[in-house]
């Protein structure tokens, strides 16, 4: 009989299987399954099993190590920063080799700090002296790996990179991975930094498309997952995603620094996606023009809103 995820962590729920029998089937569908989407709703079940069942550590090294899907290998840290802590130090030091997913990055500094200051210090030390030996050819991310470089050298001019704390250490690694991403990905990201930090972001017009002799720009951002980069800009305060496809705002929220955002001209039409700013009490200014959720806002509703006669929100 074949078990699903869902019917196995409902069993253990119930005590009618044992921690260790549903870990046991539970590894055996990640290990052997070839349905990503079973793999990973086994991986969050084995999560919230937890340390109840006696995971094992090899497993989940080694299904980090081979995967490459960054959502299962997100989840395979997230239970080795609850369960596995102390174990997981050879893994790490080899992820910040390879891994290249923002999330994945920013969950892998996180196991970094719970190891220890001092170890997390020195690692991120090292990753930031890479940085600064980078050399630079031409391409879409040469000017923000310039502009990263002298400001970090500019900052290390009055204090010695040693003597950065292990938050500033880890802002500026992480910052400096999201940003290069997105130049990557998309021809048009506008920014301002400081101190190595991004302060403003501007993913209003990332894509052009030629025909002929005209230049169209053609945004497709649908889905704030697909910009997952945001959430290493843990200084960010003005965000503009204007002009794109977005429908959610789910991943706002995770960015508390935010005091201006602009999300004029998109797909937002559910009123309930505005319960995700709730949370974002730096919040001053947020432009929803030309999308169907301005027109359809109740200020009683959402008394931390005032909405004006052009259909712009203002905090």
């Amino acid at each position: 009989m074949v078990y699903s995820p869902g019917t196995i962590y409902s069993d253990f729920s119930n005590n009618n299987i044992t921690p260790a029998s549903a870990v046991n089937l539970l590894v055996s569908l990640v290990e052997q399954g070839e349905n990503d989407a079973i793999r990973l709703e086994s991986l969050q079940f084995l999560k919230k099993i937890g340390n109840r069942g006696n995971i094992s550590f090899k497993f989940l090294e080694n299904t980090y190590v081979s995967e490459n899907n960054h959502k299962l290998r997100e989840c395979v840290l997230k239970i080795m920063k609850e369960c596995f802590v102390q174990k997981s130090l050879p893994l790490i030091k080899w992820a910040l080799e390879h891994e290249n997913n923002i999330p994945c990055l920013i969950l892998i500094v996180d196991i970094m700090q719970l190891i220890g200051e001092e170890i997390a210090k020195k690692l991120l030390v090292q990753e930031i002296k890479k940085i600064l030996k980078i050399k630079l050819f031409k391409g879409k991310s040469t000017t923000s790996r310039n502009l990263f470089k002298n400001q970090l050298k500019s900052m290390m001019r009055s204090q010695r990179i040693e003597n950065f704390t292990t938050g500033e250490l880890a802002d500026i690694f992480l910052n400096y991975k999201a940003l290069d991403s997105l130049k990557k990905r998309f021809f048009s990201v506008h920014y301002e930094l400081k101190n190595a930090r991004l302060l403003e972001l501007d993913l209003s017009d990332i894509e052009f498309e030629v025909r002929g002799w005209k230049a169209e720009f053609r945004n497709n951002i649908q889905d704030l997952s697909e910009i997952s980069e945001i959430l290493a800009f843990r200084s960010l305060e003005y965000l503009d995603l204007s002009n794109n496809h977005i429908s959610n705002l789910d991943l706002i929220n995770l960015i508390p620094s935010l005091k201006n955002i602009n999300l004029s001209n998109n797909s937002i039409s559910d009123s309930n996606e505005i319960e995700h700013l709730k949370s974002l009490t730096n919040l001053k200014c947020l432009d929803l023009q030309g999308n169907q959720v301005a027109q359809d806002i109740d200020p009683e509703k959402y008394p931390f809103l005032v909405k004006t006669t052009n259909n712009r929100i203002f905090f």
